[in-house]
């Protein structure tokens, strides 16, 4: 048995094979010649994200086995009831280093109250709504910049800076911050807001909050777990099989497959797959002065469905002795319907 997790059906569409060696490629192409030909090193690849961390702190924590009076099925622990998200944006590098974090409150101007310890050295900003906007993101292109160029050894002096963006709706597969490191980064700030709450009896506020997380951070973002981030996801080292293919299956709900309440019987399948092939045909190489050669691949099709066709049931629709009126119809399964629902 295995405890399922909410998947947004626009990531579980986006998640196809396809998409996936598209991505692939050009990453490959990116990270492997980047770096005027050569592949770009560990040390300037970077990853960033940002991720809400409730006030509450229980994203992390999850339930803890305690004991308790026998009889009860439920132990209760006392947590703070704010739900309001803090953004953090992280940076992580391939090389195992992670940059200071960069905090965003929500607020129209900093408050002389925000000033509190802060372990983590982390960049602290604040927006209208607590989230990213142009000019917090030229903020941190600035921060990051100032960070890193000591270990770039002069590589951006000539601005050759490859920036990936990740396919629209599937970084829960491809950003490792998000397949690795914010797990366990929030379960280590889930811990220390709980500490707070039964050592001091304080709840989490902007006043702490940098204080509070910071040891998180510290603590969690570990040099393995940071090399492990980019290996699983297959950038650092690249790796185009690091992505299981089971990440993929959600997106075959997509397919007309499963809309039709009966499997089609294979002969529907390879007519289908020829009629796709009939209306997608494959194009002719730009150039290619050779006509009768890309006649015969657009036969190969043809010849391949009818190939299978013989293997079939349906074998008699391509038999050279066509069918006659006399002759035995083929047998086919009885397939027994549902029932009619009444509305």
């Amino acid at each position: 048995m295995y405890t399922s997790r909410a998947l947004d059906t626009q990531c579980g569409q986006a998640a196809n094979p396809e998409t996936h060696r598209q991505y692939f490629d050009l990453v490959e192409e990116v990270q492997l010649t980047g770096d005027n030909g050569a592949p770009i090193a560990p040390e300037c690849t970077w990853a960033m994200d940002e991720s809400g961390f409730q006030a509450n702190g229980n994203e992390g924590r999850g339930g803890k086995k305690v004991t308790g009076q026998a009889g009860k099925k439920v132990q209760y622990q006392q947590q703070a009831g704010s739900r309001k998200n803090i953004t953090v944006l992280v940076t992580i590098g391939a090389d195992g280093s992670a940059l200071p974090p960069t905090v965003l409150y929500t607020g129209q101007g900093y408050l002389v109250k925000w000033k509190q310890d802060n372990p983590a050295n982390a960049m602290l900003g604040h927006s209208k709504k607590g989230w990213t906007d142009n000019i917090i993101g030229l903020e941190y292109a600035k921060h990051f910049e100032a960070l890193t160029c000591s270990t770039a050894h002069g590589r951006t002096h000539s601005h050759n800076i490859k920036v990936m963006c990740y396919p629209p709706h599937m970084t829960h597969i491809y950003q490792g911050l998000d397949v690795v490191v914010f797990s366990p980064l929030k379960v280590e700030y889930g811990k220390y807001c709980g500490q707070l709450l039964q050592g001091k009896g304080s709840h989490i506020s902007k006043e702490n909050f940098l204080t509070v997380y910071g040891k998180a951070h510290l603590v969690a973002l570990q040099p393995a777990l940071i090399r492990k981030a980019f290996s699983a996801t297959g950038l650092v080292p690249f790796n185009h099989n690091a992505i299981s293919k089971d990440k993929f299956v959600p997106s075959c709900n997509t397919s007309f497959q499963h809309f039709t309440p009966i499997p089609p019987p294979t002969p529907v399948w390879i007519m289908t797959e020829l009629i796709i092939d009939a209306v997608q045909p494959s194009m002719p190489i730009e150039g290619d002065t050779r006509p009768s050669e890309v006649q015969y691949s657009q036969l190969l099709p043809l010849q391949h469905a009818l190939s299978n066709l013989a293997t079939t049931d349906a074998h008699f629709l391509v038999s050279d002795s066509p069918i006659k009126t006399s002759s035995p119809l083929p047998k086919t399964p009885p397939i027994q319907l549902p029932p009619i629902r009444k509305a």
